[in-house]
């Protein structure tokens, strides 16, 4: 299997805040000389750290299992990831359709369920620009997860 792209790690420490930086850092390894990508899920690290991992590995990694849709990966940001942030944060969006699902629900889940919701959707928006930054980083040439997508669609 091809290594993973190699990561500029120092000129992306210097892009970031110290908080992002953070987050970031448990995604890389040193391999062959080189800091890339790290094979595997970092599972020892932050929810949010392993979801930066997998949205990253989704597009750049040479491995062709990670080129599944990430359709779960907000589920790694768990209640560590935002016990810092204020409730008011979160603003609360009802529709019919959530209270006619929710209308077995006792309270209390549906406040569990509800907010954990809303708190990985925005969360995951704060985490996607350090995806942007560090995907756009890598040379499109070497973005195998896209290229295997492009050429699902496309042919």
């Amino acid at each position: 299997m091809l290594p993973m792209p190699e990561i500029n790690a120092e000129n992306m420490k210097d892009m970031m805040t110290a908080e992002q930086w953070e987050l970031a850092a448990p995604c890389f390894a040193k391999s062959k000389g080189a800091i890339r990508l790290r094979a595997s899920r970092p599972t020892k690290a932050k929810g949010a750290s392993q979801y930066i991992w997998r949205m990253i590995a989704f597009t750049i990694s040479t491995n062709p299992q990670h080129h599944c849709m990430p359709v779960g990966a907000d589920f790694y940001i768990n209640d560590t990831d935002y016990a810092h942030r204020d409730d008011k944060y979160i603003p609360r969006a009802e529709t019919e359709h959530d209270r006619e699902t929710v209308a077995k629900w006792d309270a209390k889940t549906w406040e569990r369920m509800h907010k954990g919701t809303q708190r990985r959707k925005y969360m995951s928006e704060e985490l996607d620009p350090i995806v942007d930054l560090i995907t756009e980083s890598i040379p499109k040439s070497q973005w195998r997860g896209a290229h295997r997508w492009h050429k699902a669609f496309y042919g």
